[in-house]
């Protein structure tokens, strides 16, 4: 652990600031079981109010969990199973910023928060930025989450704010079975939330999304209703100039990019814009409007 603080099974009223900062900046975690946070946040089962800032720069920002169940966390915030009140800001900026998730349940997270079975009160803003951004998920049931929250089996009063842009490219990839990349996206399955959601991915070069392999799932600025209800708007964006594809290869593959996934729930508004191309779950031909999806 570098500049960063667990706060497992526990209770806390304050402030949080983690800082990491160079010329390369790199968090890895490499071995089974194996664990590697850098200017990152544990809240597992607590209670918190206050705010946690965790910022990552530097001319290459890379954080990877190599092996099996391996996790490294970069500039992220965990709050699974807690309570919280208060606001989470996550940055990362750097020339290029890389999240890879190489392995068997390996599990990468940058600039994104877990509020998995969690109570929030509050506002969470993810912030990523380079010239080339790119989060990589590579295994069987690996996970790779940049600038994304999940809010899965929770409940949430507030925004939730994800951005990921380049002056390059705009690169998420899962490969493998149910292997799972989510870039600039929100993961709300089986929740409630009042309050707005905005989800950006643009770069000045391409913005690619793409699921490879059985069961895998590629999120690019989407967000996943299944079984929830939110009360308020949503918003996503996904484009890049030069092109935008989004991929889906392999049974029960899914690869949503600038999409909403409405599957047996309800919202109180919505808008999506995609920049035309390879579009697959796509119910606009035109590709401009993005993709809504329900069932």
């Amino acid at each position: 652990n570098l500049g960063s603080v667990n706060m497992e099974n526990s209770r806390m009223e304050g402030n949080v600031l983690n800082f990491a900062g160079g010329m390369a900046t790199t968090n890895v975690a490499l071995g089974k079981n194996a664990k590697a946070n850098l200017a990152s946040v544990n809240m597992e089962n607590s209670q918190m109010k206050g705010n946690v800032v965790n910022i990552a720069t530097g001319a290459a920002v890379t954080n990877v969990a190599l092996g099996k169940n391996s996790k490294a966390n970069l500039a992220a915030v965990n709050l699974e199973n807690s309570k919280m009140e208060g606001n989470v800001l996550n940055a990362a900026v750097g020339a290029a910023v890389t999240n890879v998730a190489l392995g068997k349940n390996a599990k990468a997270n940058l600039a994104a928060v877990n509020l998995e079975n969690s109570q929030m009160k509050g506002n969470v803003v993810n912030v990523v930025g380079g010239a080339a951004v790119t989060n990589v998920a590579l295994g069987s049931n690996a996970k790779a989450n940049l600038s994304s929250v999940n809010l899965e089996n929770s409940r949430m009063t507030g925004s939730v704010t994800n951005a990921a842009g380049a002056l390059g490219a705009v690169t998420n990839v899962a490969l493998g079975s149910n292997s799972k990349a989510n870039l600039s996206s929100v993961n709300m399955e089986n929740s409630r939330m009042t309050g707005s959601v905005t989800n950006v991915a643009g770069a000045l070069g391409a913005v690619t999304n793409a699921a490879i392999g059985s069961n895998t799932t590629a999120n690019l600025a989407s967000v996943d209703l299944g079984n929830s209800t939110v009360s308020g708007g949503v918003f996503n964006l996904a484009g890049g100039l030069s092109a935008t594809t989004n991929v889906a290869i392999g049974s029960g593959s899914e690869a949503n990019s600038g999409s909403i996934v409405l599957k047996n729930s309800g919202s109180g508004g919505g808008s999506n814009v995609s920049k035309s191309g390879l579009m697959i779950n796509n119910v606009d031909p035109t590709g401009i409007f993005g993709a809504v999806v329900t069932g």
